[in-house]
């Protein structure tokens, strides 16, 4: 016969501890535990008093989608069975990553211009928090042949300090 004993202590696996960056969706491992029938895993952003995840599942991971951007969370799993509950975990921390900025709308030169000058100026919506601007122009809608390109245009509008082709067609973004 087998003798039951309450879960031992469950061993963390992802999101690892202090990691950055996380994106979402999330999902949250850890080992299986033999003596737990079930596991329950907490996820806060205080001292676990109150939780953004507070579920249980008979799997060893959980994915969610649901958490906030640049945002330092808690979590911890522990396990079950009919004699009760295990220790809790170990707590790990994580961050998830800055929400993203939004694109910038293109103004000018505006979509199929003609007659637009060799040392063009380009145009956009500004974006609020945008420290830097990632200008490309390419002859073609994939941009597989770009012509110019800069990741660290400060504001619009920007001017083209080398002239582009006479009659041809490009495209920026």
């Amino acid at each position: 016969f087998t003798v039951l004993v309450l879960p031992n202590t469950i061993t963390l696996s992802s999101p690892t501890d202090t990691s950055t960056n996380v994106l979402q969706p999330l999902t949250f491992v850890w080992n299986q535990e033999p003596n737990s029938d079930s596991y329950t895993l907490q996820v806060s952003t205080d001292d676990f008093s109150t939780f953004v995840i507070n579920g249980t599942t008979s799997d060893t991971s959980i994915t969610t989608s649901e958490l906030d951007y640049y945002t330092k969370y808690s979590w911890r799993v522990r396990g079950t069975n009919s004699l009760g509950d295990g220790d809790w975990s170990e707590v790990w921390s994580f961050t998830t990553v800055d929400k993203p900025l939004p694109p910038s709308e293109p103004l000018i030169p505006f979509d199929g211009q003609d007659n637009v000058g060799t040392l063009t100026e380009f145009k956009w919506e500004s974006v609020d928090s945008s420290s830097s601007y990632h200008v490309q122009l390419s002859t073609d809608s994939t941009f597989s042949s770009v012509i110019f390109e800069s990741k660290e245009i400060e504001s619009s509008p920007y001017t083209l300090t080398d002239p582009i082709g006479i009659n041809s067609r490009n495209i920026w973004s």
